[in-house]
């Protein structure tokens, strides 16, 4: 393997893409945040060459910005789509409760009463996606910065320390964050 000196920055970037991708990854792991693997099986990176202009870009599901920062309480209720999606993605963990939706009414006392006509699986699917979001607007969720202590920490200094080799100079390391979608 050549000598770090002489590495392109762009063969820089491409070395650290991987890494990049197995830090995030394992930071989701260390705090809980894989049940369903969407948002970890969705981290990718690539190197882009601009003319002059090198980037390394790193992608992920939208919704890694609510896993990384939270979300405050009584802050506005997550769209249905989302919720469904989320119930979707985790399917086992939440067949039960949607089946017990369909059967069971609760009535003014609390009390769990039979419906007389059971709900239809995709509408009890529904009435949880809400009652869900109405949690998460009620109690927020606790912030993992899974994604911020990547971007902070050692990895983004040996990843600077090794690109201001290649180039021969100290640069400036721009992280922008876009959430997004066109």
């Amino acid at each position: 393997m050549p000598e770090d000196s002489l590495l392109s920055p762009k063969d820089v970037l491409m070395r650290f893409e991987q890494r990049f991708i197995d830090a995030l990854q394992g930071s989701l792991s260390k705090h809980d945040r894989v049940v369903g693997g969407g948002l970890f099986q969705s981290i990718k990176a690539s190197t882009k060459v601009f003319g002059q202009k090198v980037s390394l870009e790193i992608s992920m599901e939208d919704y890694w910005k609510w896993v990384d920062e939270g979300r405050k309480k009584g802050s506005k209720q997550p769209p249905p789509q989302a919720m469904l999606k989320h119930i979707a993605d985790r399917g086992d963990r939440w067949n039960p409760v949607s089946q017990r939706i369909s059967k069971f009414n609760k009535n003014k006392k609390g009390l769990d009463v039979a419906r007389k006509k059971p709900l239809p699986m995709d509408q009890a699917r529904k009435t949880l996606a809400f009652l869900i979001g109405r949690v998460i607007k009620k109690k927020g969720i606790k912030p993992t910065h899974f994604a911020t202590e990547v971007m902070e920490g050692n990895l983004i200094k040996e990843f600077r320390s090794e690109l201001s080799k290649s180039v021969g100079r100290e640069i400036k390391i721009e992280i922008s964050k876009v959430t997004d979608v066109v």
